[in-house]
């Protein structure tokens, strides 16, 4: 996820959608750039609330992500869980 980018997103997505998914590549990064120490126990708690952050919610976010290529969800309770996971502080509720 963290190395593709989707052209077509911005033309079919509205603002909020788009700042929610770029949320969670950020939390995603954030994440994976401090997973050794975070594995190995060294990663100390509260040395960088984004970091903090990804920790929180990085199993959501993998489940999120593993949806099965045969199970359906709606477009508007990807969005929920989306927003549940990376709406903290994201804004942009403009229409494309």
């Amino acid at each position: 996820m963290l190395g593709s980018v989707s052209r077509l997103m911005p033309d079919i997505t509205l603002k909020e959608h788009q700042a929610m998914a770029g949320k969670l590549r950020d939390l995603l990064a954030a994440y994976k750039k401090t997973e050794d120490l975070i594995n190995i126990g060294a990663y100390v708690s509260g040395s960088n609330p984004r970091v903090d952050e990804a920790i929180a919610v990085y199993p959501r976010i993998v489940d999120f992500l593993r949806q099965d290529l045969y199970e359906y969800t709606e477009y508007s309770q990807t969005l929920e869980l989306l927003k549940s996971i990376a709406g903290k502080g994201v804004t942009g509720n403009s229409q494309v």
